[in-house]
Order: C-alpha cells, then sequence, then structure tokens
C-alpha cells in the first residue's frame, strides 16, 4: 500500500497502509494470547480492526478514481458517513487495542 501510495500519490493508499501498519499490534497480540477463548477473542478484535481500515479505504479508493459527478447525492453522503465512522471507531478501537491485548494475555482459559 505505501508502495502505491508513492506511485500514485494516491491519499486512499496512504490511509489504507496507515490502517493495515496499525494492524500490526493486535496481530502480534493474538499470538501472545494463551489458546482458546482469549485468542478466539483477540482474533476477533483484529479482524474488526481491519474491516474498519476497509470500511475506509474503499470508499476512499472508489471516490479518487471515480468523478464526483458519477456519485448520486445520497450515495455519496453515505460514503462520506461510513468513512466518518469507520475513521472514529478505527482510532478508539487503536487505541483499547492495547488494553485489550494486556488483558487477554493475562486471562488463563478455563478447560
Amino acid at each position: 500500500m505505501f508502495v502505491a501510495y508513492l506511485a500514485t500519490g494516491n491519499p486512499a493508499a496512504s490511509w489504507g497502509a496507515l490502517g493495515f501498519g496499525i494492524l500490526a499490534l493486535p496481530t502480534s497480540a493474538v499470538f501472545r494470547c494463551q489458546r482458546g477463548r482469549p485468542r478466539l477473542l483477540m482474533s476477533l478484535y483484529t479482524i474488526g480492526m481491519g474491516l474498519l481500515v476497509l470500511g475506509k479505504f474503499v470508499p476512499l479508493l472508489i471516490a479518487t478514481v471515480t468523478p464526483d459527478a458519477a456519485w448520486p447525492e445520497g450515495l455519496l453522503q453515505a460514503a462520506i458517513g461510513l468513512v466518518r465512522f469507520c475513521q472514529e471507531a478505527f482510532f478508539w478501537a487503536a487505541v483499547g487495542s492495547f488494553w485489550v491485548a494486556n488483558i487477554l494475555i493475562a486471562m488463563r482459559p478455563k478447560y
């Protein structure tokens, strides 16, 4: 993604690179968790964060490829709302991932 940003200058590629780069931390925490429920919960948390990155990246990518006149008014407003929601939710999920990871790493599964 970062190479795509350098090659094209597309801002959507820079957001994708930043988002997926931040995902490296919760992804590494998955493998520090014990097998069972802690690892499953951390995996689901990380997948949710990845979906938030895609929710921001895909509309931005589509918006930079298509001209503004091709967007119906309602769809454009919905895409802007989705990008804003995903950006804000990803920020708070990234901040919270450190606490979630530490809690889940400390958990011992009950057999």
